[in-house]
């Protein structure tokens, strides 16, 4: 499955472009195009330029700030900066990961038209694909991946907002969807 330049573009805009470790709406530490950073070992692994200190050093400080306050918040608590680069090629992996976690899981979606696919990549790329039976992630989505491979669209747009998603994120998602519906025909 491959990711789309109209899901870079659409992800890139709901994610932001941040050169600097932050933390997102929910306390986690992020940089880039909403890459996380679970660990501070995980921030040693990216290119930062410009620190004096180890990343992991300026994932604490960061880490133990106010949550909820915006990206630009942040900004002063650290110095490493992740170039333009390294974050588009970033973002590139992590919703290729998504694709694959996606394909992997529910493997008729490789035949989903493309746009279902962008929105639901979109998804597990905000949520992550979660464990069958499971209570998060797209997997436990049951009735829109049911309806999903009975390619009810209609009805796959309806199941796939998530909780906490900015407006705008969602209405693309369920745009994205809806667009795999046949045109109507005026009698």
């Amino acid at each position: 499955m491959e990711v789309s330049n109209e899901l870079v573009i659409a992800n890139t805009g709901f994610e932001g472009d941040i050169d600097h470790m932050y933390l997102d709406e929910g306390g986690n530490v992020t940089v880039g195009r909403g890459h996380l950073l679970p660990t501070p070992d995980s921030a040693n692994l990216l290119p930062f330029v410009g620190g004096l200190v180890l990343p992991s050093s300026e994932w604490a400080v960061v880490k133990a700030a106010k949550p909820g306050m915006g990206a630009n918040f942040y900004v002063h608590l650290t110095e490493g900066r992740l170039l333009l680069e390294d974050r588009a090629d970033l973002q590139l992996r992590d919703l290729m990961k998504a694709a694959r976690e996606l394909s992997g899981a529910v493997p008729d979606a490789e035949e989903w038209p493309r746009c279902c696919q962008n929105a639901v990549i979109d998804m597990v790329f905000q949520m992550g694909l979660g464990v069958p039976g499971g209570t998060h992630g797209i997997l436990s989505y049951h009735l829109m991946l049911a309806s999903a491979k009975n390619r009810d669209w209609r009805t796959v747009s309806t199941q796939c907002t998530v909780n906490g998603t900015q407006k705008s994120r969602e209405e693309w998602r369920v745009g994205q969807i809806l667009m795999a519906l046949p045109p109507l025909t005026v009698t």
